[in-house]
């Protein structure tokens, strides 16, 4: 697909250096090598430089302000440093945080594949491009790329002196720097150097005294490359990247109260944002540093045939603080005082991997190819603790009520090392003010006074051979162009669940029931997939083209470490047609491409979470009863049966009508249609005396597909003129509207049944319908008197105009037992810059 207002912008650079008017040629790696975009057979979003730029995209949580068409990009409420991705309806699973989990859309650093969805909102600097590939790319680019692939390219070096210094502040305490350096070439070896720090304070501010406020982020990052040269015909780039990223939770709010309950006297219950929260709360920031090392060979063996290699060894960890903080605490009307809330929970998160491609890249003739083999092996690890911070004091709410402050040392009434001093004083409490000591010594706790909820250790192998090939019969004026490819993949998941619920897991039996017995569960499988791609395109003219498309994709099962069997599932699938147009007219001064496409969802798989109860036989009645319950979930993820349909109309144009003025916009349209969730699980019916009576079936329901909405617009002006001594003007404004989304996936029980004896249930909410504009004006390449260094300064603004949107929201209006909750989007930021270029 076209640029939809995000590479027009680069086009635009390009074609103004010409001295032209209109739209210069997109260069992309959409098929592992360089391809005109117009003469592209795929649906592709390109985000520039030049628009990283002009947005002041920082991470890719940034890229949710529309900049690529298409794609959704949210971070995970609770762990925001977990970027969930969707493109086209498909990408999402709920929980993507666990060690065997898998992301159903790609990310590509340099051709490097990133296997975890942590680490994603580390910072960018100095990319030359990311591509957003839509739909399967099974073929090409493999697992877990079934609703598509980021393909994220940086820039390279380029063997003469060249430095950037850039450096800015804006609201909410941000601040930024980047530095670049280029050395000149020696001895055939280039080097360049990038560094950056970004900053920002909370948007919501925390009330209680030392603690951070919800919604920092700060971002580190440094990124050195070395590229040998000897021949015209060989290249090696190799390049060590390192980050360190400081978030805290998304502050949730609770917009709408259920009616059960009693709102306590610090409540607030607003429509909009919030500058500081009614309650303070235990807050730290999540910790994330990544490192990686990667080699990239390409050597070209003969005029018709190059190899390459990509070597690469990445490693992650993450601490995981998460407290959404909260706009007050409706307490449950037959609790009253003494109930506990503001649940922190604390967890760790390892992850390092391995992973070799080659590729064999060539034409013959009339016939383009490449094949290639790909290994990648990757180990995660986690841990998680949980409990609650505070807990409503015993005055009773009509005295008013006061929280009382926990911590994992101590609390406020006890004193606040009380948890290291007087381990009893911990130990002895059942309410989980704390979460129950330690009871395994199998995992050693991040904090030895709290009992450890889950922990697991996975290790991954994949192996996958492909090939594709690019024919141009002698027809038609070598107008078509076939395309053919073939992708064999194996993956092998070797895991183990080591803690659940703060103990050794209880070992199932060969039909898979729980024992009385406890242990180490250990979990593997393999699964293989072949994926088939046919394209076949056609140029109607010179500056038209056509094509159709039918490919595959998947993404790969695993195990679910909330589980107390440690579940298993399979691969889910995608099969989708997509047809589409690319154009070009008025010389080159406009675009219009679209694209359409259909597909089948198979093998979806949900997460299911159910009260963790144990029982007995009561020796006297012979009645299962129950020995012990607890709200805390569990969770079990199904393949569900059935198919799903997804389908959609995507549209872009470019216009530059001018010099120096482009025009674009974007239409995106997405219909998921997701099969009847139907609860495999048996449900336990226990009377008021703890007796189970029978177990049954909840009754079927309707799920949503999430973060896909269904109507998306965009649209961007960017104006480039010279006004003094060579100096250049530059205005850019853009804006982004959807009509909301699900952001959770089932609708809300009433919790009464209809005359046939089905549960009823009223529609869940989507987020808030909006827009969100941006905005920044620069004066660049402002001569600084004979030094030959040119200075360049900007303003710019994130959403200029302060929307207020709930972009994550569940529950029911009209269901009177229901409380609303959410989150709003960012708040209006901005800034200035001052940057100087040698």
């Amino acid at each position: 697909m076209a640029l939809g207002g995000a590479s027009s912008a680069w086009a635009a650079e390009a074609a103004d250096a010409e001295g032209a008017i209109g739209l210069s040629e997109v260069v992309v790696t959409a098929e592992r090598r360089e391809t005109n975009l117009q003469k592209t057979p795929i649906s592709v979003s390109v985000v520039s430089a030049k628009a990283i730029e002009d947005r002041h995209i920082y991470s890719l949580t940034d890229l949710n302000d529309g900049a690529a068409p298409g794609l959704t990009v949210t971070p995970f409420a609770s762990r925001p440093f977990n970027v969930i991705l969707n493109i086209r309806g498909v990408g999402i699973m709920s929980d993507t945080n666990q060690p065997a989990g898998e992301s159903g859309i790609g990310v590509y650093l340099d051709g490097v594949y990133l296997g975890r969805p942590q680490g994603l909102d580390a910072g960018l600097y100095d990319l030359q491009a990311i591509e957003v590939l839509k739909g399967p790319q099974g073929t090409l680019f493999g697992r877990n790329t079934e609703g598509g692939a980021l393909n994220i390219t940086t820039k390279k070096p380029t063997g003469k002196f060249g430095m950037e210094m850039l450096a800015g502040l804006g609201n909410y305490g941000s601040y930024e720097s980047q530095f670049h350096l280029n050395l000149p070439e020696y001895r055939d070896i280039s080097f360049k150097l990038d560094a950056m720090i970004q900053s920002h304070d909370g948007w919501v501010k925390n009330p209680m005294a030392g603690q951070r406020d919800w919604n920092e982020a700060s971002r580190r990052g440094l990124r050195a490359q070395l590229r040998w040269a000897p021949t015209d015909t060989f290249t090696a780039d190799y390049a060590y990247d390192t980050s360190h990223t400081e978030d805290t939770t998304i502050f949730g709010y609770t917009v709408k109260a259920a009616n059960n309950v009693t709102i306590s006297p610090l409540s607030v219950v607003p429509n909009s944002r919030i500058d500081v929260a009614p309650i303070g709360s235990y807050l730290q920031p999540s910790l994330g540093d990544t490192y990686g090392h990667s080699l990239n060979m390409r050597w070209d063996v003969l005029p018709w045939l190059q190899l390459k290699s990509i070597s690469a060894y990445r490693n992650l960890y993450q601490d995981q603080y998460s407290l959404p903080g909260t706009t007050g605490i409706p307490i449950t009307a037959n609790l009253g005082a003494g109930q506990n809330f503001e649940r922190l929970s604390i967890a760790q998160f390892k992850q390092d991997q391995y992973s070799q491609e080659l590729q064999a890249i060539g034409q013959v003739e009339r016939l383009k190819f490449i094949v290639g083999g790909l290994y990648f092996r990757e180990t995660t690890a986690d841990q998680a603790q949980a409990f609650n911070t505070l807990h409503w004091d015993t005055n009773g709410i009509a005295s008013g009520i006061t929280p009382i402050v926990y911590t994992p040392f101590g609390n406020s009434v006890l004193g606040p090392n009380a948890c290291l001093t007087t381990p009893a004083a911990c130990a002895s409490n059942y309410n989980n003010f704390y979460g129950q000591p330690g009871q395994t010594t199998l995992v050693q706790g991040l904090y030895p006074n709290i009992g450890v909820d889950r922990a697991s250790e996975n290790t991954t192998e994949s192996f996958g051979v492909y090939g594709q090939a690019t024919w141009t019969p002698p027809i038609l004026e070598d107008r078509v162009r076939l395309t053919a490819g073939l992708r064999w993949s194996k993956d092998t998941k070797d895991g183990q669940l080591l803690v659940v619920n703060n103990a050794r897991p209880f070992l199932p039996d060969a039909n898979g029931q729980l024992t009385n017995v406890q242990g180490v569960v250990k979990r593997n499988q393999s699964w293989q997939r072949v994926n088939p791609m046919v394209n076949i395109a056609f140029d109607v003219t010179p500056d038209i083209s056509a094509y159709a498309k039918w490919s595959t994709g998947y993404r790969a099962g695993g195990f679910n470490s909330r589980s107390i069997t440690y579940s298993s599932y399979d691969p889910e699938e995608i099969s989708m047609f997509e047809a589409g147009v690319k154009s070009e007219f008025f010389d080159h001064r406009a675009r219009l491409n679209i694209a359409a496409y259909t597909g089948d969802y198979d093998n979806i798989y949900y997460n299911i979470t159910a009260n963790y109860n144990t029982f007995t036989t009561d020796p006297k009645t012979g009645q299962l009863v129950v020995v012990s319950g607890s709200t805390r979930t569990i969770e079990d993820t199904y393949n569900m049966s059935g198919k799903g349909k997804v389908s959609g109309v995507e549209v872009d144009f470019d216009l530059a009508p001018i010099e120096g003025l482009i025009i674009s916009g974007s239409y995106t349209y997405a219909s998921t249609d997701m099969p009847l969730f139907a609860d495999p699980v048996p449900r336990p019916q226990i009377n008021s005396a703890g007796v189970v009576t029978g177990y049954a079936l909840n009754t079927p329901t309707v799920y949503h597909q999430l973060y896909t909405p269904e109507n998306r617009v965009t649209g961007a002006i960017d104006y480039r003129r010279e006004v003094f001594n060579d100096a250049t003007l530059s205005l850019h404004f853009d804006g982004a509207w959807n009509d909301g989304q699900y952001s959770s996936t089932g609708d809300v029980s009433t919790g009464t049944k209809d005359a046939s004896g089905k549960t009823i249930y009223l529609p869940q909410l989507k987020t808030e319908a909006g827009a969100i504009y941006n905005a920044r004006i620069s004066i660049s390449d402002i001569g600084l008197a004979d030094s030959g260094a040119r200075l360049a300064v900007a303003i710019w603004a994130r959403n200029l105009f302060d929307s207020n949107l709930l972009i994550g929201r569940s529950g029911s209006y009209i269901q009177p037992s229901s409380s609303v909750t959410g989150s709003f989007n960012d708040p209006r930021t901005y800034g200035a810059t001052v940057s100087v270029k040698y």
